[in-house]
């Protein structure tokens, strides 16, 4: 699906990980607090300095394979017109390459 697909998934990547977060922080989920409870001393540092973020950041890597299925669902209806509106900016970056490549 060329560069609709990369565009729908960078999406839902950022939905899905400001929903994880928001999500997160409304609830007021305490990384660190859970892994000292069960005695995860490195992985409590970690969460120390990465807290909500690191999390939602985790938790969005392990939902990839939902957001691939959900991507491959939504691209036959939006990569048409998806990829008519970006093929300009597309060629304009193929034209730079290649004038790039026979000038060197």
């Amino acid at each position: 699906h060329g560069a609709a697909g990369i565009i729908v998934l960078q999406i839902l990547g950022w939905i899905s990980f400001f929903a994880l977060y928001l999500a997160f922080r409304h609830f007021d989920v305490d990384p660190s607090a859970l892994c000292r409870q069960y005695h995860l001393t490195f992985f409590a540092y970690v969460f120390d300095k990465g807290g909500i973020t690191l999390l939602a950041y985790l938790a969005n890597r392990a939902l990839a394979p939902i957001r691939y299925q959900i991507a491959k669902a939504v691209l036959p209806s939006v990569a048409a017109p998806i990829n008519r509106l970006v093929q300009p900016i597309v060629d304009l970056f193929k034209s730079k390459k290649q004038t790039e490549e026979s000038g060197a």
